[in-house]
């Protein structure tokens, strides 16, 4: 069984193969890899200013740029793998009706009609369901992660912003400071030593000012990668850190656990491939139970069932 279902999946790895390379050969004039000379680098943002709100933000991040566009291509893949069970299936099928009418007309069984039910054919379909499924729990796991990140970005950037502010305040605290210090030093009430202390708080300020900044642009440039804007886009955040108690009431443990149950795609992998597992056990069920196909298939089922319950375990033991 796993030789066939690794036949499976190299088949379904060539009709996307195929489809691609076709596709390649047509929009190969519209590939441009040209990339535009920048000219007076600087780390200033320019452009027109973007305001976003935190909305915004997570809804431009899962629809634009690099992160979107590689969410819809994971889904669209395994759509194409449950697409070619699909199509497997239904060749499985035609070949069955071609090989009965071909007996039918001999008047005899002449040609051997395909099952639908043995364990190659269990395989495609188990297959089918699973990428189907993976699909679309795998899309809505990647859009709440993203709207996950959105949100730590988009804030990241409000601290960052704070941080700025108040290291801003620290400078011009040490600068005063400093200036009485040089006032004070100039009337001999205190001596050079302290005035050296004051001007080291002064460029320590400085220097934690800079790094500041440093983060802040940072996380600005980070963000708008993200949202597939220019890197140096000028971006505006129109929300604050000041927020209110959540309205959204807390998932009760239980139900949190039976949601991870249902709808983690670790557990459903996990299942596939025991059950996968369990088939190619069917399908050597006609050797002798100390042969070496026997007992390699055996193993591959005991661990595969080991591999779903350890999942399930670690899966319980991350939601609580």
């Amino acid at each position: 069984m796993k030789k066939k279902f690794i036949c499976l999946m190299l088949t379904m790895g060539l009709i996307v193969g195929n489809a691609s390379t076709v596709f390649a050969a047509s929009a190969m004039d519209t590939v441009n890899t040209t990339i535009q000379s920048v000219e007076n680098a600087n780390m200033d943002f320019s452009g027109t200013p973007i305001s976003l709100s935190l909305k915004d933000t997570i809804t431009k991040m899962q629809t634009e740029g690099t992160t979107a566009e590689n969410i819809k291509l994971a889904k669209t893949q395994l759509e194409l793998y449950s697409k070619s069970s699909s199509e497997a299936m239904s060749n499985l099928k035609e070949g069955r009706k071609a090989a009965q009418a071909i007996n039918a007309t001999a008047g005899a069984e002449h040609v051997v009609v395909p099952s639908l039910t043995d364990s190659t054919a269990k395989g495609i379909e188990l297959a089918k369901n699973y990428f189907k499924q993976a699909s679309e729990i795998s899309y809505a796991s990647a859009m709440k992660s993203v709207e996950s990140a959105a949100t730590q970005a988009y804030y990241g950037i409000l601290q960052a912003q704070e941080a700025y502010r108040i290291a801003g305040e620290a400078v011009k605290i040490r600068q005063t400071t400093y200036d009485h210090a040089k006032l004070k030093l100039s009337l001999g009430t205190i001596t050079k030593k302290d005035l050296l202390e004051a001007e080291n708080g002064l460029l320590t300020a400085k220097s934690n000012q800079a790094a500041a900044l440093t983060a802040l642009k940072s996380a600005k440039m980070a963000l708008n990668s993200a949202l597939g804007n220019p890197v140096m886009q000028n971006i505006t955040l129109t929300g604050s850190l000041a927020t209110g108690e959540s309205k959204e009431a807390a998932l009760p443990l239980t139900d949190a656990i039976n949601l991870a149950y249902k709808n983690r795609l670790e557990i459903m992998t996990a299942k596939y491939n025991w059950q996968s597992a369990a088939l190619g056990l069917d399908a050597v069920n006609v050797y002798p139970r100390s042969s070496a196909k026997y007992l390699t298939a055996q193993y591959d089922f005991n661990a595969a069932k080991a591999a779903y319950t350890s999942t399930v375990s670690d899966i319980e033991k991350e939601v609580r």
